[in-house]
């Protein structure tokens, strides 16, 4: 009796049947990567010259959009931006997407929504400061954009722009309190390839994590109750952004301190953030 061959199904090889699963994480991986690692550089561009502040080499600080600026008056500094705004734009889709997908697994409980919320404000400020790379590439010589202060007047002359203003500095007090708990509480050392440091290292990483996210928890405390104060008294220059914040800390007989203290943290969450770019676990 004559068969009918049957069609053996295609099978493909182990290997490349992982390699097909794998590519997209790939991408993925690279795009974290670069994203800490341009949110190291920043966080240490900026911590370093607010420690040129504290040492009186400086006279103001310097926040995020300030590190745009500066970078366009380095050495091919059009290039320099032009990478800063793709490393910014890795930073923010990485953020978003945790936000979105829960890449991570977080779940979506009380501490999944903080986590979820968290992401999305971080990613969205990341999207801005790319968008202001982008426009600085496409006018050099501009200035990256309205000050906070004129932010705030603008939202104050709106229908019920005080308590849109007031809301923004309680949602902005509430996040700096998140991270102090946060630097308090996070499992930092968790998130590093221990196999691949030493645990002089691991301790190092986990004391500059704490205390830069203390330090950012910290700054926004302060610019959120400036926000609020300016809500308040009708008074939008009181409004504050980072380097304001700092600007503020500098005043008094311990202000140099206090600033240099912050803004050593800040540089040691950018180099936090770097050793995440090269030994962070990366699941998705």
């Amino acid at each position: 009796m004559h068969r009918t061959p049957t069609r053996r199904a295609e099978v493909v090889p182990a290997p490349e049947r992982r390699g097909a699963d794998h590519a997209p994480r790939r991408w993925l991986s690279w795009v974290a990567r670069l994203g800490y690692a341009t949110s190291g550089l920043v966080y240490l561009a900026i911590g370093l010259a607010g420690l040129a502040v504290a040492v009186g080499i400086s006279d103001r600080a310097r926040g995020h959009h300030d590190v745009l600026v500066a970078a366009t008056a380095l050495p091919l500094g059009r290039v320099a931006l032009a990478s800063l705004a793709v490393g910014l734009a890795c930073y923010a889709a990485m953020n978003l997407m945790g936000g979105v997908a829960d890449t991570y697994g977080v779940g979506r409980g009380i501490r999944g929504w903080v986590m979820w919320g968290g992401d999305v404000l971080v990613g969205g400020l990341y999207l801005s400061l790319a968008a202001t790379a982008v426009r600085l590439l496409a006018q050099p010589g501009r200035t990256a954009g309205p000050t906070a202060a004129a932010w705030a007047a603008q939202v104050m002359s709106a229908p019920a722009g005080r308590a849109m203003l007031a809301a923004v500095g309680i949602a902005v007090l509430l996040a700096g309190v998140f991270l102090v708990h946060k630097a308090v509480d996070a499992p930092f050392a968790g998130r590093l390839d221990r196999r691949r440091l030493g645990a002089r290292a691991v301790r190092w990483l986990l004391l500059a994590a704490r205390v830069g996210t203390a330090a950012r928890g910290a700054l926004l405390v302060v610019c959120g109750l400036a926000a609020i104060g300016a809500a308040n008294h009708r008074a939008p220059t009181w409004v504050a952004e980072l380097a304001d914040g700092l600007d503020l800390l500098a005043e008094g007989r311990t202000g140099p301190l206090l600033v240099g203290l912050i803004s050593a943290a800040f540089a040691a969450y950018g180099v936090y953030q770097f050793a995440k770019a090269r030994y962070r676990v990366l699941r998705f």
